[in-house]
């Protein structure tokens, strides 16, 4: 059970707000990886980013205290199994593709959701809350004339604050579909 806290006054509100949330709780031992493609970050620049993330913790609970994360190793230049005769991509994140990504799309099956992301840290003081955007899901595949190495966008305009945008980008992998 939580209890709704005012941003303002950083107290319990009035009666009634109590609320109920799920949790999931994994052992200790419990391992996840993840991926990170970049140009412009290096090892050591993406090792001080981990080392914030393993003292702040990651996700929206995280100031409570979930969200807790020790990263084990770094493994660099990692390749991702894929087709060679690629017709298509699969996206492995959700994503907001663009105009020109659908226009370049021959068939695609997906699912959508609407995400209602939010800011953290001081930004949330003053307005925590993005506008509502619509993503693909993961696992969204689209087949295209072909296959680039990027698809989706930055959103601006989706705070008060005009710097503050949302990254929609796909993680995508080469694949080949047969229709």
């Amino acid at each position: 059970m939580r209890n709704k806290i005012s941003r303002l006054t950083f107290t319990t509100g009035e009666t009634g707000e109590l609320f109920a949330t799920e949790e999931t709780f994994y052992e200790s031992r419990f391992k996840m990886w993840f991926a990170v493609r970049t140009n412009f970050l290096n090892r050591e620049q993406l090792e001080k980013i981990l080392a914030y993330i393993e003292l702040t913790g990651f996700g929206a609970d995280a100031s409570t205290g979930r969200g807790s994360l020790r990263f084990i190793s770094i493994e660099e230049d990692y390749k991702f199994p894929e087709s060679e005769n690629s017709n298509a991509f699969m996206s492995i994140s959700n994503f907001i593709p663009t105009d020109y990504d659908l226009s370049q799309a021959e068939n695609l099956w997906y699912s959508i959701f609407t995400k209602y992301p939010k800011v953290g840290d001081y930004f949330a003081l003053v307005d925590p809350f993005k506008k509502p955007l619509v993503f693909m899901k993961a696992g969204s595949v689209f087949k295209v004339r072909s296959v680039k190495e990027f698809y989706g966008c930055i959103v601006s305009n989706v705070h008060s604050n005009p710097e503050i945008v949302q990254f929609a980008y796909a993680f995508p992998l080469k694949v080949r579909v047969e229709v």
